[in-house]
């Protein structure tokens, strides 16, 4: 009798090992595939967005880099965050991708932000959240991100691309960069490739009122912390908190930020 126990005990064991292996790579399967999918199939009442609303070369995708460097947040690329979600790119993993794409920088090569962008992430660019004429079609791994607990970002320079951002996604978390005049005169003078970004700076700042008026904005992020490493250091701690992201590591967002603030001294242009 007792062995008949055991004998149906370990069958039972071995099935739901079995149903666990499936599940498991039927969800590989599926955040690993190429297809792309209608925001009608995406939970976009998700409060795992973050939305980040900054200037050209007022360091944006750092900023979201930086909030990313925990295990609870992606990465703005498909493939890296289908590893992480697989459990294969850890926070050590991140800081060696930082590390590595920095050190690539040269003077006179154009800035790549580390190949991490809300385009490669989400797989169409965000200019067509104002204009979608074929309808926004989403990488298929993108539905499985909504439906989990990991945050992710999205990047926009302009008040129109967040209207038409909140129309698919219910409730983001907005950051608004403040202060950015100074740092992007710093990033830009002197290099008449980037002259556009001089010339359309103002509209962008006659904008920052019109942001304050949508409720989804969490928090001001001050600008002129890239020129002091303790206020950066603050002002990124201040925003774990506040979007409850875990494990702060004040190291590593400290060593990126030298690694980053360098490579920008070493490419301005004047």
């Amino acid at each position: 009798m007792g062995s008949g126990k055991g004998l149906f005990g370990a069958l039972s064991f071995c099935l739901l090992a079995l149903k666990l292996n499936s599940d498991m790579t039927t969800m590989q399967a599926s955040i690993s595939s190429g297809k792309r999918v209608l925001q009608e199939e995406l939970n976009t009442d998700t409060e795992n967005l973050i939305i980040v609303w900054y200037f050209n070369y007022s360091g944006g995708k750092t900023l979201c880099n930086m909030l990313g460097l925990n295990n609870q947040a992606l990465f703005m690329d498909k493939d890296l965050a289908i590893k992480q979600m697989q459990g294969e790119f850890t926070v050590e993993d991140k800081m060696n991708y930082i590390r590595t794409e920095l050190g690539k920088m040269k003077k006179g090569v154009f800035w790549t932000d580390l190949n991490l962008s809300c385009d490669r992430f989400m797989g169409f660019k965000k200019e067509e959240y104002v204009n979608p004429w074929r309808g926004l079609r989403f990488n298929e791994f993108v539905k499985d991100v909504t439906n989990s607990d990991y945050k992710f970002f999205h990047g926009s320079h302009d008040h129109r691309q967040i209207e038409a951002m909140m129309k698919v996604w219910k409730n983001p978390k907005i950051i608004l960069m403040d202060h950015v005049h100074d740092f992007i005169i710093k990033r830009t003078k002197g290099n008449p490739q980037l002259k556009r970004w001089l010339d359309m700076l103002p509209a962008f700042e006659g904008e920052l009122e019109k942001m304050l008026e949508i409720p989804n904005v969490v928090y001001r992020f001050d600008t002129r912390a890239y020129e002091n490493e303790e206020f950066l250091l603050e002002e990124v701690a201040k925003l774990y908190d506040i979007l409850g992201l875990p494990d702060y590591n004040k190291e590593y967002i400290r060593e990126y930020y030298r690694l980053w603030y360098n490579k920008v001294e070493e490419l301005k242009s004047v």
